[in-house]
């Protein structure tokens, strides 16, 4: 999370300037979430703290690799939204004689203290079939102790606006979750701003009940997403 060559802390000094900009121009702040997992408890700490020093106010940690027990020690002190990649997951549960369901793993790391939560999307790019993530959505939607009481679930892994509609649909109609898209917004021909504001474009179609071609015939950006992908 702080290789030689990109220190965490030269990131922080890089990045947050543009949030702060942005912020003082859109008045939106920004949420970014800085990796920050270590297998050493107090490493972790010591980043974690290195972003609150520089006004961040988000971390992603890799929850498989820093294990219940870091997780327990991070929320204990943690000042930050507390974003959950669960890396190496599929090597859990891939095959039906081992590993851990979904529904009862999310709640463990919900009841340690993860905010945001990644779950694949629809048409992902790894092996999880669609009717997977419903479920692992489903999931992390369902209260535990209060009706506020869920995770934010993040909707990722190969998403672009293409899987906008389908994603809105299939989820109740519900604009409340995290939409990550990596290639699909710095692989837009219009590089990464037109990548955002074609993914804007496919979501607000989505909530208008519109479909991404009749969106996309006064949305340049979409329709050159749709050109590109679709």
């Amino acid at each position: 999370m702080s290789p030689g060559y990109s220190l965490l802390e030269d990131r922080l000094k890089a990045i947050m300037p543009v949030i702060r900009d942005h912020e003082q121009k859109t008045g939106k702040r920004v949420m970014y979430a800085w990796g920050i997992s270590s297998a050493d408890p107090e490493e972790m700490m010591a980043n974690h703290d290195l972003v609150l020093e520089h006004g961040g106010n988000a971390a992603v940690v890799n929850i498989n690799a820093i294990g219940f027990g870091g997780m327990t020690y991070l929320r204990r002190r943690s000042r930050l939204c507390l974003h959950a990649h669960r890396n190496g997951w599929d090597v859990l549960t891939r095959h039906p004689a081992m590993g851990m369901e979904f529904r009862a793993y999310q709640k463990i790391w919900r009841l340690l203290g993860v905010d945001q939560f990644q779950i694949n999307g629809i048409r992902a790019k790894y092996w999880e079939p669609d009717e997977s993530f419903l479920r692992s959505f489903e999931a992390v939607t369902t209260p535990i102790f209060a009706p506020e009481d869920c995770a934010l679930p993040v909707v990722c892994s190969g998403q672009w606006g293409g899987q906008a509609v389908d994603t809105y649909n299939r989820t109740g109609g519900t604009l409340d979750l995290m939409y990550l898209g990596g290639g699909g917004i710095h692989g837009h021909p219009g590089g990464a701003a037109g990548g955002v504001r074609a993914i804007r474009q496919a979501w607000d179609a989505a909530a208008a009940g519109r479909s991404l071609a009749a969106q996309a015939q006064d949305h340049p950006e979409l329709a050159a997403a749709l050109a590109t992908w679709g």
